[in-house]
């Protein structure tokens, strides 16, 4: 999924969505209609969106999604990552396809620092879904080092 966005007061605007065509788009896309993460042949882990993931339920996304990794070449303007809780309390990451000018966003599994969860999980409670979100942090996410805040 490929996202184009720019702040406005601190709060991400959306732009619209476009995707990268010269890249493998559908490495982050699943088969299914719920968040997943596969392991490849080569080990690593892989966030797949739901196949039926809609444009309004990215915008939203991005519009409440924590800046991570500001400091040049980027900045509070365009970050490199961006971490957001979805609804589902599944964690997604959003990173700079094209500094300055893009992002492809996807359920992120990995190490994580505690300030970084305390902040989703804040988030996770205003949208409700904790119990859902700590279910996540269980099977997907490493606690301590990066990303932090």
């Amino acid at each position: 999924m490929f996202f184009r966005c720019v702040t406005d007061g601190g709060e991400w605007a959306w732009l619209g969505t476009r995707f990268d065509v010269d890249r493998n788009r559908n490495k982050h896309v699943g088969r299914t209609d719920k968040p997943e993460i596969a392991r490849m042949a080569n080990g690593e882990f892989v966030g797949r969106c739901p196949a039926n993931f809609p444009e309004d339920r990215r915008q939203a996304l991005l519009d409440k999604a924590i800046p991570h990794i500001t400091s040049a070449p980027y900045s509070t303007e365009f970050p490199k990552r961006l971490y957001v809780v979805d609804e589902s309390g599944t964690i997604y990451t959003a990173q700079t396809t094209n500094p300055g000018d893009s992002y492809h966003g996807y359920p992120y599994a990995g190490r994580m620092g505690r300030r970084l969860i305390e902040a989703l999980r804040v988030m996770a409670q205003e949208k409700k879904c904790e119990e859902a979100f700590e279910t996540w942090l269980r099977r997907h996410i490493r606690v301590g080092g990066p990303p932090d805040l």
